[in-house]
């Protein structure tokens, strides 16, 4: 039967605050169903010693980060984070360590890799995950830090920011979205808040809302002088051969340099007309929009794939492909990003408007801004980070 009410299971801390235990199916009567799922997006089956998991993990990040490890070690050093659980075997073995350290005998709480809603295990990883994740945001108001090395709270970001995903395509925005949110948390080089913050702002305004990589509207129609010309593109050894309609070509190189070629190739026309390369045009695409084909080749250039954009453009819209080519440009200064990048605006200080700059100058710079504020409250409020500086 479909949930209507998400009930909450409120519990009793050893020093008498209440706190809520993470709801499992078994709890509710989950049936799998598509409204339940949307209501419990963290649920695996009826009492999964999954769900667990990234509790489990923070606890183990906060005392390696914090402690050295020496104060909560339950053999979890060579996992990998969420989402990807361990195997139950696994799992049940840290959980065992945790009860062991927890002092909690109190019968069979773990059985068939199921646990307890209510089991003194499941109350106490709660009640010390609360204390985590209240530490953390206090920690970062006092100390102004914004290193990120954790999860964000899928549950969190959607009760501070649901009126975003609102609308007749809200389900998939939602899955766009929190498929976005995964990007993020699985980058090694994204540390800073504030950098997520910007993104999702970026992405907030250049897709239009709908949280998924986009084609330019008019396809370059309105820029037929610059980046909507359409060019005939050809491999090469070691690279592509690019005609344009003008009749100006190129070579384009796999590490991302290029060079104009000069010949007697005949009018424009007749040079385009005789090319035997597919037609293409470099309009924006992706999550932030990529134009121009010389930033087609140096996005390929970073990430390994050579020439691939520029003889098919349309791969930068896979949704991981995108992220990758925003997150480095932004980083890197290169490709779409003008030289300009994160550490000259978000470092010591933090300039949301001119880290516009990065993609289209100042061009709605004050409204992109004031979404990044939005984000970095949101994120700090729903994100958990336990790296201390120095």
């Amino acid at each position: 039967m479909p949930v209507t009410k998400k009930p909450s299971h409120p519990a009793k801390s050893r020093t008498g605050e209440d706190i809520q235990v993470p709801v499992l199916w078994s709890a509710v009567g989950g049936d799998g169903s598509p409204a339940f799922k949307r209501a419990y997006p963290d649920a695996n089956r009826p009492g999964d010693i999954r769900t667990v998991w990234p509790m489990l993990w923070r606890l183990h990040e906060a005392n390696y980060k914090i402690n050295g490890g020496s104060a909560f070690d339950i053999g979890m050093w060579a996992w990998a984070p969420p989402p990807s659980p361990p195997s139950v075997p696994l799992l049940s073995k840290a959980i065992g360590q945790f009860q062991k350290v927890e002092q909690i005998t109190a019968g069979r709480e773990i059985y068939s890799g199921c646990i307890p809603p209510r089991s003194q295990t499941l109350v106490r990883l709660a009640e010390l995950d609360d204390q985590l994740q209240t530490m953390a945001r206090v920690w970062r108001a006092q100390t102004k830090n914004y290193m990120f090395r954790g999860f964000i709270n899928r549950k969190g970001f959607e009760d501070r920011c649901g009126k975003l995903l609102k609308g007749p395509h809200g389900a998939a925005r939602r899955e766009h979205l929190y498929q976005f949110l995964g990007f993020m948390e699985n980058d090694p080089e994204i540390l800073d808040i504030r950098w997520m913050a910007y993104i999702l702002a970026t992405v907030y305004v250049e897709a239009w809302a709908e949280w998924a990589p986009i084609d330019e509207r008019d396809k370059g129609g309105a820029h037929k002088d610059s980046y909507g010309e359409t060019f005939k593109v050809r491999r090469e050894a070691g690279g592509v051969h690019l005609t344009g309609e003008r009749g100006r070509q190129f070579l384009g190189r796999k590490d991302g340099t290029s060079e104009e070629l000069h010949g007697k190739f005949g009018t424009a026309a007749a040079a385009y007309a005789g090319d035997q390369g597919a037609p293409q045009v470099y309009f924006g695409r992706g999550y932030v929009q990529l134009t121009h084909w010389q930033n087609y080749l140096t996005a390929g250039a970073e990430l390994g794939r050579g020439v691939d954009f520029v003889l098919n453009p349309d791969l930068v819209k896979e949704p991981a492909v995108s992220y990758r080519i925003m997150a480095a440009s932004m980083r890197t200064g290169k490709a779409f990003a003008n030289n300009q990048t994160f550490r000259k605006y978000l470092n010591d200080k933090t300039d949301y408007r001119n880290a516009r700059r990065m993609v289209n100058g100042v061009d709605r710079a004050d409204d992109i801004a004031a979404l990044a504020k939005f984000f970095e409250d949101v994120l700090i409020h729903s994100a958990t980070s336990f790296q201390p500086v120095g």
